[in-house]
């Protein structure tokens, strides 16, 4: 290509993220919980994930990996803290606790948060 390289790679990328959401969305519901599955247990042996960490994260999208069998306590007795994103009505980025997804609710854009109360 030639041109200004700077936005040959900004096309660049723009195409290449459109080719992977493609990817993405032709994945069915088992496949995606399969590779969240794997992604997770590359995870759990990760030293961050510890006692003395608290590790902030977003939720995820339906287009994302579900990572929520990893930040919750459960049989395992995880006790690694997890503080999930939440935008207030003024636009600002807080993260804020949570021990459970019952504890999250869905903003107005469907977007999984922790319940700030």
């Amino acid at each position: 290509m030639t041109g200004n390289p700077a936005l040959c790679r900004a096309m660049d990328k723009r195409s290449q993220r459109r080719a992977l959401f493609g990817r993405i969305r032709a994945l069915s519901k088992e496949e995606k919980a399969e590779h969240s599955a794997r992604i997770r247990a590359l995870l759990e042996d990760h030293p961050a994930i510890s006692p003395e960490n608290t590790i902030l994260a977003f939720l995820p999208l339906k287009s994302e990996p579900d990572l929520t069998p990893l930040c919750f306590p459960d049989s395992t007795g995880r006790t690694t803290r997890w503080g999930f994103a939440r935008i207030d009505g003024d636009g600002h980025l807080s993260f804020l606790l949570a021990e459970s997804v019952a504890d999250c609710l869905r903003s107005d854009f469907g977007i999984l948060e922790p319940d700030p109360r």
